[in-house]
């Protein structure tokens, strides 16, 4: 269904319209409310680990996934009621929630300049880097315990202009550790990388 909305939003050209619908797809696959806390996507996290996460001051404080994930395990808050089973679970989808790096490179396939010209074909590199996997390894099912089947990790490239506009909406569902992702569209009159 999302998808479906998604390829709706790249037809009428809707880039934040597209851009919502991916994150909605996040919260349908977890089975949460947009209005909900992100630490809800833990194993046994009700809204009162989320408070007792949220409160306070400092480096333990957390109120999104990342901030969670950069707290040292032993300092966690949220787990002091919990059985060790339950933390156990907490712990170990923690290591499973990805941590990506992104890195972009435009170019051209035209070998007599490295500048970019009106009906030149562009190309713009995306490679992902899954920073929590080792070396070979590859990204298995994500976990959302509630969604009526296995699902599997999968990202989305969006690239748009200034205005709005989109220029692409690519899914990328290779599991590799790193993936490189081409996007090739024409450039436009008066091009910039800022623009993109």
């Amino acid at each position: 269904l999302t998808e479906a909305m998604i390829s709706i939003c790249q037809h009428q050209d809707w880039l934040k319209c597209a851009v919502n619908c991916i994150n909605f797809g996040q919260y349908m696959s977890q089975a949460m409310w947009i209005k909900d806390s992100e630490l809800l996507q833990l194993p046994h996290f009700t809204q009162t680990e989320v408070k007792h996460c949220e409160k306070g001051k400092g480096a333990t404080t957390a109120k999104t996934i990342k901030q969670y994930l950069e707290i040292p395990d032993e300092n966690k808050k949220g787990l002091a009621d919990m059985s060790a089973e339950q933390k156990a679970d907490v712990i170990k989808c923690c290591s499973l929630i990805p941590d990506i790096g992104v890195e972009t490179k435009v170019f051209t396939d035209d070998d007599e300049d490295a500048g970019v010209y009106e009906g030149d074909l562009v190309s713009v590199q995306v490679t992902i880097t899954r920073k929590h996997l080792q070396e070979g390894k590859k990204a298995g099912l994500v976990h959302s315990p509630f969604f009526p089947f296995p699902k599997n990790e999968a990202w989305w490239v969006i690239m748009g202009t200034k205005e709005g506009k989109i220029i692409s909406v690519e899914k990328v569902i290779d599991p590799s550790r790193v993936v490189e992702h081409k996007i090739k569209f024409l450039a436009p009159r008066q091009v910039s990388t800022k623009d993109l």
